[in-house]
This record gives structure tokens, C-alpha cells and sequence, in this order.
């Protein structure tokens, strides 16, 4: 099955975060295959500088580096932490972006009105180093939050070093179509996954993140979409907000992951759902 990644997410808390150098000892400790960094601010763009020598020296490969872009700024204020990355990334595979509006919170995606997001993102692949991609990462609230318009906007810029990225929390908070068509749609754009346990509350309460051993969200099933629709990345765990032992929520997501693609694998009909 796929080889599974953590991103960083799951490492903050109320009481701080931990270490680069920590949370890679941690993830090949437990057995995990690749690691993640998020530029939250200058600390993370620091870790940017080590981040290839950290993984390689815990045997990890990097998973990939998030940022955001905002299609109201140009190259400084939101956008400087993607702008100032984009030429450090060689050889750390993709920057995946979530895409904002700063000058509206409720301004959504719409195809007609792309031209400042895909001026961007131009000027951004001009930028990277020419073994990096970038993954559109549609993020519940941003202007770019749904999967599909993810697609959408892919499909409009022409350039084979675009690809996408699908959050299944996203997804699930936004109660987007559903999944295995929109996998298949995306096709061979689809490069990057994350995957965590999570339930839906009362309005208007986002869903929860858990670990993949919890939560009402079907991963035995949304894996075996990606199975049928041929998906060959990298699996990630997200981890955003759960804070409390990290260590112990990654080894029991992990455990929970094993468990689910060795049944996965045993009996893939298994994954079939009846639409609700």
C-alpha cells in the first residue's frame, strides 16, 4: 500500500511545539515514512533551511512544505512566506497551497475571476526549482475550499508541475460530492493525500480531527477509493488541533492505518458503500 506520512500539524499545542529534530527522531521511531513542515512564520522558514538533512538523517522523506497564497497580495505581506520558500524547496518535492481572499472572508472560488490566483501561481512555478510541484490544497473557508474547484483551477493553468492535493477533512467539512468520482476526475493530478478520524457536530462547529482510529469519517472506504481510482502517492495524518501526546496519537493512528490497509488489501470488495 502506500507509504504514510505525518504532517507537522500534529505536533502543536496550547503549550508550544516540538522540535524539527524531534519530531523526525519521533516518526522514525515509530515507523513512519516521510515528514511534513508548514511555514506557520520566520521559525518555520528556518526549519525550511534543514529540513532535506533532518529527513535524511532519520531516513524520512519529505512529504512536502505548505503555505498559503492570497490572491489579494502580490509577492510580500500574505504571500511572502510562499514567495520567499519557493526558490529554497530543491529537492523537497512540493509546496501545497491554500488559497485565501484577505479581502473578503466569505468570496469563494469562481472561475471567471481566477486571473489573480493563476498569476500567482505562474509566478510561483517560475520561481521553484524545476524537480518541485505545486498542489493546490482546497481548506474549508478559504476562497479555495472545495475539491472540485481544486480541479477546476488545475485544469486552467497549463503547466504538468500543477497538481493537487486532497484533504479528506476539507472534503468531509464541506460536504463535498462524492469522493471516488472526484478522485477520479482529478486523475494523475492527484499527488499528495491526508487523511484523519473526524466527525461532524452541531452547526455551525467545524468537524473534529481525531486520529484515524476515531471519528464518524469512513477511511476504510475513502481508501479504497483511492485504491480503485489508482492513486500511487504518499498518505499523510493530519493532525491540526488535537494537541496532547503527539506520540501517542501518531502511534495510534499509524496502528489504526496498518489495520486499515491490511483489510484493505485482504478484501478490497469490502470498500464498496452503498450511497447513503
Amino acid at each position: 500500500m502506500w507509504p504514510i506520512f505525518a504532517m507537522d500539524t500534529c505536533f502543536y499545542n496550547s503549550q508550544g511545539s516540538y522540535s524539527l529534530d524531534a519530531r523526525c527522531e519521533m516518526l522514525r521511531e515509530l515507523g513512519y515514512d516521510g515528514t511534513y513542515l508548514t511555514l506557520w512564520d520566520d521559525a518555520s522558514l528556518e526549519d525550511l533551511s534543514r529540513l532535506g538533512d533532518a529527513a535524511r538523517a532519520h531516513d524520512l522523506a519529505v512529504a512536502g512544505v505548505w503555505s498559503t497564497l492570497d490572491v489579494a497580495a502580490g509577492e510580500t505581506g500574505g504571500n511572502r512566506l510562499a514567495f520567499a520558500s519557493a526558490p529554497r524547496l530543491g529537492g523537497l518535492t512540493r509546496l501545497e497551497l491554500g488559497i485565501r481572499d484577505s479581502r473578503s472572508a466569505d468570496r469563494r472560488y469562481d472561475a471567471s475571476e481566477d486571473d489573480e490566483a493563476r498569476a500567482l501561481i505562474e509566478r510561483l512555478l517560475a520561481l521553484l526549482p524545476d524537480d518541485v510541484e505545486i498542489c493546490l490544497y482546497p481548506h474549508v473557508n478559504f476562497w479555495l475550499e472545495r475539491f472540485e474547484d481544486a480541479i477546476e483551477l488545475c485544469d486552467r493553468v497549463d503547466d504538468e508541475r500543477l497538481g493537487l492535493c486532497f484533504p479528506a477533512y476539507h472534503w468531509y467539512a464541506v460536504r463535498g460530492d462524492p469522493v471516488e468520482p472526484l478522485l477520479a476526475k482529478a486523475g494523475s493530478r492527484l499527488r499528495s493525500v491526508n487523511v484523519c478520524g473526524s466527525r461532524r457536530l452541531a452547526d455551525p462547529a467545524m468537524p473534529t480531527i481525531e486520529s484515524l482510529a476515531d471519528g464518524e469519517l469512513d477511511n476504510f472506504a475513502l481508501l479504497g477509493s483511492l485504491q480503485r481510482v489508482g492513486y500511487r502517492g504518499m498518505v499523510g495524518v493530519q493532525g491540526y488541533g488535537m494537541g496532547g501526546d503527539c506520540y501517542g496519537n501518531l502511534q495510534r493512528s499509524l496502528t489504526a492505518y496498518r489495520d486499515l490497509t491490511r483489510r484493505l488489501a485482504a478484501h478490497p470488495e469490502w470498500a464498496v458503500l452503498r450511497p447513503a
